[in-house]
């Protein structure tokens, strides 16, 4: 499941900017995607580990799309909200991207699920922002997780 807010730009847009300009230089930034490839079971237990991993990323300045990205698709806990991010971050910056998957069950009886939480640091000013997703894994097997940035500019 892809857990994002993201204004799509088409085909012939893109297109259209390239014939007006002859370059693609104003064509929408790529999408950075921060991820971890790893087998995950449908159901864990609390004494299944946490899973982590970061990297360090420059970002220039501008309007970012934060969100959470797992495939194959998974769904959100029932009743819970993923909270992704929309905004502006200081740019000209080196950032700490750092990602957690972690268990949750409440015992016998419960259906198990992982906490999947992303924090982005500016290595600088020390600000951060950060986003949060309950998700079910439908079956066990290997998954890509973690989250991607958006830029908006």
């Amino acid at each position: 499941m892809r857990l994002r807010v993201k204004s799509a730009i088409s085909a012939a847009a893109i297109f259209g900017m390239i014939m007006s300009t002859g370059t693609a230089a104003h064509a929408e930034a790529a999408t950075a995607l921060n991820l971890k490839n790893q087998y995950l079971i449908a159901n864990p237990t609390i004494y299944y580990p946490v899973s982590s991993f970061e990297r360090e990323i420059w970002l220039d300045p501008g309007v970012y799309g934060f969100f959470h990205w797992v495939k194959p698709d998974v769904r959100p806990m029932p009743g819970k909200t993923c909270y992704n991010w929309l905004g502006k971050l200081e740019g000209n910056a080196k950032y700490r991207w750092h990602s957690d998957l972690g268990p949750i069950n409440f015992g016998p009886g419960s259906q198990g699920y992982y906490i999947l939480y992303t924090r982005l640091t500016n290595l600088t000013t020390g600000s951060i922002r950060d986003i949060e997703c309950d998700i079910l894994v439908p079956a066990d097997g290997t998954y890509d997780w973690g989250s991607g940035l958006d830029p908006h500019f």
